[in-house]
Formats: C-alpha cells, sequence, structure tokens
C-alpha cells in the first residue's frame, strides 16, 4: 500500500508539458470566468424583482409634470392641504429619467433599465475582485450576498440611482488611490524608507499625482447626485470621511512634508460640498435637508432601526458576518481607510436599515481578496496529512491530464446555468406586476364606475397610485377643462390629504393628522409629532380641508377602527378584504344629490382580490366624458400609452 502512495504523490510532482498546462490553464480560467457570468446573472435576476413599488406612479408622474411644464413646481401639486406649501423636490433628475424612459420604452423599458443598472454594478465588483486577483468563488460569494441584500432596496425609484453614484464614488477613490490603498499606513515611516525616498525617490505611500486629479471629477458627481436624490448628503459623509482619513495616514507616514496633499484633499472637499449647492433650490435645499433629518420618522419603515431577526436582519448578518471573518483570517494588509469607512456604514446601517446598501456595496468591492485569504488560511488549517489509499487504485485527481474531468464539468454547468438566467432575466422584463391583493384595483376600478372623485384620504402607500388614478395639477394645460367638467355636473377631480412626498411638500401638522389617524397615538415603531402641531386627534384629517372620500387600507386597524366611530358622518361604499371606500354621507347619502350612490351600487364584501394587473393599472372609463377626469398626463405620456 506504501509504495502506491508513494507512486501516486510522484506521478503528481512529474511537470506537464507546455501544451498540457495551457489546456489545464485555460480550462480553469474559462470555468472561472463563466462561474462569475452565472453569478452575475444570478445576482441580477436577485435584484430584478417585478412587483411595482408605491411610489412608482408618483415618480413618473412628476416628471411627466416637469416635461409637459418646462419648469419645476415650486409649490405642492395634487393636495388640498398644503396648497401653496412649498416643495423641495430633490429628486427632480431621477424623476425627469424616469419619465422620459416610461415614455420610450414603457413599463419594459423601465424594467430593463433596473436590469441594466444592476448589471452594471455587478459587473464592476467582479472586475475590481478579478483585478484584485481575488478567485471567482470569493468574489460569487459576496456578490451574491450583495444581490440579496440590495433586492429589498433595488426597486424603481430614485434611491436606485443614489446606490449607483455610490459605487461610482468607490470606483473613482479605488482608482484614485491605486498604489496607495490595500496597505496599511496608519504607522511611522522608517529610517529605510526615508533614505530611499530621498535617494531614490521612492515615496513611503506610493501615490500617482495624475490619477489623484481624477478627484475633480467628483464634485461633477455630486452635483448630478444632489439634483437626482437625497442620500447625496450620506454619499458627500463618506466622501469627506474617506479623504480625511487618507489625510490622516499621510500625516502619519510624511509628517510635514504631507502638508501639500492635506491642503489639496480640503480643496477637493470644499469644492465638492460646493457643488451640491447648484440645485434649484441652492442652500434651501441644505436647510430643509438638516431640518429633516433632525426628525425622527419612526412611522416610516425604510427609517426604522435595523432588526436582526427579520429577513432583511438576517441577509445583513450574513455580509456582515463575512466581513467579520474576513478581518479576523486575512493575511493581506489591511487598509485603514477601507475598514473604517466599512465600519462607519456597518453603524449607520444597523441605526436605520435604509443605509444597508451602503455597507453591502463597499463590502462586495473592498472584501473579495480578504475572504480569498480567509478561506485559504481556514483551509490550511484544516488540512490534515493524507491517509493510506484502501485500495490500489491510483487517484485520477493526481494523474496529470489535458483537462481535468471536473474543470469540463464545471464549465458545462456555468454556461447552461448563464443561460438558463439569461431567460429568467428576460422574462422580468415583460411587465410590472400590481398585485390585486395587496393594491386597491378593483377598489380604484369600482371608484371610476361610480364617477367617485374628490377629495380624497388615502393610505399612505397608495396615494400617488390614487395620484395616478385620479388626481390632476392645478398647473397643468388641461386643468381649466378639467374645472369646466366639474361645473357641468361631473365628479370632481381627485387631490388627496398627504402622499408619499412626506416633508418635501407637506407641513408638520398634516404629516402628524395623517399619522394619528393611520397609527393612533403609538405604534410598534412609536410616533415622532411636531413640537407645535396641535394635540394628538385621530379624526383631525378627516376634518382638516373637508375630504370627501376615504380609501382605506384594512390592513391598517387604527385608521379602519377610528374610521367606523364616524360612520354618523360617513358611508361605506365598498369594501373587499383588504380595502374600504368610504364617502361623506352629505354628499354620496342623499338621494337629492346628483352625487348619491344608491344602496344596490354599493358592494360590500369580504372578497379577497385576486390575480395582478399590470403598471399602471389604472381604471378603465368607457365614458368619453368621464376619462377626462383621469390623470392629465403631458402628450408624450398619452402617445405612449395609446402605443402599448
Amino acid at each position: 500500500m506504501k509504495k502506491y502512495t508513494e507512486l501516486s504523490m510522484g506521478l503528481s510532482q512529474l511537470p506537464l508539458s507546455p501544451k498540457t498546462q495551457t489546456l489545464e490553464n485555460a480550462s480553469s480560467l474559462s470555468a472561472g470566468r463563466w462561474l462569475l457570468i452565472a453569478t452575475l446573472l444570478a445576482s441580477c435576476f436577485a435584484v430584478s424583482i417585478d412587483l411595482v413599488d408605491p411610489d412608482l406612479w408618483g415618480h413618473v408622474q412628476y416628471g411627466r409634470d416637469v416635461l409637459a411644464a418646462g419648469q419645476i413646481a415650486p409649490t405642492a401639486t395634487y393636495t388640498f392641504t398644503a396648497e401653496g406649501y412649498r416643495w423641495i423636490n430633490h429628486e427632480n433628475l431621477a424623476e425627469i429619467f424616469l419619465a422620459t424612459v416610461e415614455y420610450w420604452g414603457g413599463p419594459r423599458g423601465l424594467l430593463a433599465l433596473k436590469v441594466l443598472l444592476s448589471g452594471l454594478l455587478f459587473a464592476g465588483i467582479a472586475a475590481y475582485g478579478r483585478r484584485q486577483q481575488a478567485t471567482a468563488l470569493s468574489i460569487g460569494l459576496l456578490m451574491l450576498g450583495v444581490a440579496l441584500n440590495l433586492g429589498y432596496f433595488w426597486s424603481l425609484r430614485p434611491q436606485l440611482f443614489s446606490f449607483m453614484y455610490y459605487a461610482a464614488l468607490l470606483g473613482l477613490l479605488n482608482y484614485s488611490f491605486a498604489g496607495w490603498r490595500d496597505q496599511w499606513h496608519l504607522r511611522r515611516t522608517t529610517d529605510d524608507e526615508w533614505t530611499r525616498w530621498q535617494s531614490e525617490k521612492i515615496r513611503p505611500i506610493a501615490y500617482n499625482l495624475r490619477r489623484l486629479r481624477f478627484l475633480w471629477a467628483a464634485p461633477v458627481l455630486f452635483c448630478l447626485w444632489a439634483n437626482t436624490h437625497g442620500a447625496f448628503v450620506a454619499g458627500i459623509c463618506i466622501y469627506l470621511a474617506y479623504l480625511s482619513f487618507r489625510s490622516l495616514e499621510a500625516y502619519v507616514r510624511l509628517g510635514a512634508a504631507s502638508y501639500g496633499l492635506i491642503r489639496r484633499f480640503g480643496l477637493m472637499m470644499f469644492v465638492a460640498v460646493l457643488a451640491t449647492i447648484v440645485n434649484p433650490y441652492g442652500p434651501r435645499l441644505h436647510i430643509w435637508l438638516v431640518e429633516s433629518l433632525a426628525v425622527p420618522r419612526p412611522e416610516v419603515m425604510e427609517w426604522a432601526r435595523m432588526h436582526f431577526w427579520d429577513d432583511v436582519g438576517i441577509r445583513f448578518l450574513v455580509v456582515a458576518g463575512v466581513v467579520g471573518f474576513s478581518a479576523f483570517l486575512t493575511a493581506r494588509p489591511k487598509d485603514f481607510t477601507q475598514w473604517a469607512i466599512l465600519t462607519i456604514t456597518l453603524f449607520q446601517a444597523w441605526s436605520v436599515h435604509r443605509h444597508i446598501p451602503f455597507f453591502v456595496i463597499a463590502a462586495g468591492l473592498w472584501m473579495p481578496a480578504h475572504l480569498d485569504s480567509a478561506l485559504s488560511r481556514l483551509k490550511a488549517w484544516w488540512r490534515k496529512p493524507s491517509a493510506e489509499l484502501p485500495s490500489a487504485e491510483l487517484p485520477s485527481a493526481d494523474l496529470p491530464s489535458a483537462v481535468k474531468p471536473s474543470d469540463r464539468a464545471s464549465l458545462i454547468l456555468y454556461v447552461l446555468a448563464s443561460v438558463v438566467l439569461a431567460f429568467a432575466l428576460v422574462g422580468k422584463m415583460v411587465s410590472i406586476k400590481v398585485p390585486k391583493h395587496e393594491y386597491p384595483v378593483d377598489a380604484f376600478q369600482y371608484m371610476a364606475d361610480q364617477r367617485l372623485n374628490g377629495k380624497m384620504v388615502v393610505s399612505f402607500n397608495w396615494a400617488q397610485y390614487a395620484i395616478a388614478a385620479f388626481a390632476v395639477s392645478d398647473s397643468s394645460p388641461s386643468s381649466n377643462k378639467a374645472n369646466d367638467n366639474r361645473n357641468s355636473g361631473q365628479s370632481a377631480l381627485g387631490q388627496l390629504s398627504f402622499d408619499g412626498r412626506y416633508d418635501t411638500c407637506y407641513p408638520q401638522n398634516v404629516i402628524d393628522f395623517h399619522f394619528d389617524f393611520l397609527s393612533g397615538d403609538a405604534s410598534d415603531r412609536g410616533r415622532c409629532r411636531g413640537k407645535f402641531s396641535p394635540p394628538f386627534n385621530p379624526t383631525a384629517i378627516l376634518e382638516y380641508g373637508n375630504p370627501e372620500l376615504a380609501v382605506l387600507r384594512r390592513h391598517n386597524e387604527n385608521s379602519t377602527y377610528f374610521m367606523a366611530k364616524q360612520s354618523d358622518r360617513w358611508c361605506l361604499l365598498y369594501q373587499d378584504k383588504i380595502a374600504q371606500v368610504w364617502g361623506l354621507k352629505s354628499k354620496f347619502d342623499d338621494p337629492a344629490l346628483p352625487s348619491y350612490v344608491p344602496t344596490h351600487q354599493r358592494e360590500i364584501s369580504e372578497r379577497i382580490p385576486q390575480g395582478v394587473a399590470a403598471w399602471p393599472a389604472l381604471p378603465r372609463r368607457n365614458d368619453p366624458a368621464a376619462s377626462s377626469q383621469t390623470l392629465v398626463q403631458t402628450t408624450s405620456a398619452n402617445r405612449s400609452r395609446d402605443g402599448n
């Protein structure tokens, strides 16, 4: 038995011919590439959820409004509780872009945009990992971890562009600090290093001045970001922290010789901050952001603290665990600045779970090489001397061959997986689904059939859907025609009491009125009412501005309970398992009025709406006169709908 073991070891140590070695390397390289392709497609598939986001209707419509009017609306639109109130829209560029894509490509264009952006992000992670000489396995594992965390946030909203800006920022920093990064520089320079610097011009920190000049692209990026989404604040803070940490490294390593670099970094930081003032509101945007961020938003789930026991928290803990494992076992030098940024974003994600993407994207870029090293060390620790073979058969894995069977099988598997995933991705780009058991598709259709419209109180997550289905802006070119319809006996055009734009265009008292009704005086996430708001009153929103209709999500027990207490003033017109439509009795329960809804036309049931509708899932209106009361769109938007 011993001689067979020795023979096996001897054969395994025989040198391969150049041709055989080339074939093995090519096979291994091809398998690695196809593994990355398959993982990239799997990651794109994981974030390519084709379900509608509650705010998509509003974002597309606000972009259409800007394109139609040729200017940004200075005050709140589609509302009767905040007419004339300033609107600081920090998402203008994103909404214009979404509206343009929807015009030219419809829902399929929007879904294709979502997949394209995810492909660019994951391709960037894979490319940087390969440049760091990380294996396809480590890159793929982290890429999947990033995808599983981003899936919850990767919806058709302006925040999608923030994630891309952030990835671009990290890519810019990685490029600019090539030679400097990936080393531990928080230490004093040795005498030998000083000598080499003076005699051979070899800097203790091997930075490239030409590459550092590319940091002047950052102000352009931040200018675009500030006009696209409010998360530019997080981006600028990370950028300032990154350059500050690099300045600290330079000072520790170079002492007084670092002052020139530190001044340059300081100027770059100042210009980057200054660039964010180039927006339609100037410094007013920053003043509003400071005021807004100072107020907690426990009523909104995205701003809640991390819960480690739910699905989002578990996925986050997996990636955080991989980062911790890599930090503990890696043999590679640690970059102080990168690890400091990871630590900051880790705590930010823990405090507000909508910051999770900032942590996982950075981990996906910076961790593959460290994960590689950690896995190699773990494998070395667990490896034990080979036992004697139980039979005289030599192991095929040790025999030299042109292409190992395992490599060939893996290559075929990865290619097949890539083909299947590619077809699956194409299938995800057909339509944006609006589940009827989650959105009031049937309730809105009933309202359209009965021509119910006017001033509405609508549950928070359905409000922008209601804007698309029933509302019209006062600044719309068709508003005069709409007012003529009101005067001619047609139902009033819709306006809402509150929607997802939150404090960008609503005063704090209206926000508090809405959540008093929706959440009561407390919720599982708490409440944070304004200091100058009136005392708690769960029915104030049913009186403020004289609303005429209320569309409620029955899952929210507080609002349905408070509404039932108002049955002396309000009557139930429609009900299914998910939604209720209430109307003011003085308007819809008086037979003497043309707006009266007879009892036999009221639909009250416990029916569970089934199926899905294709976005925008607007109610059908067969009456030409009534059809003019749908969402007034731009000429381009109407052409797009006719084309679909």
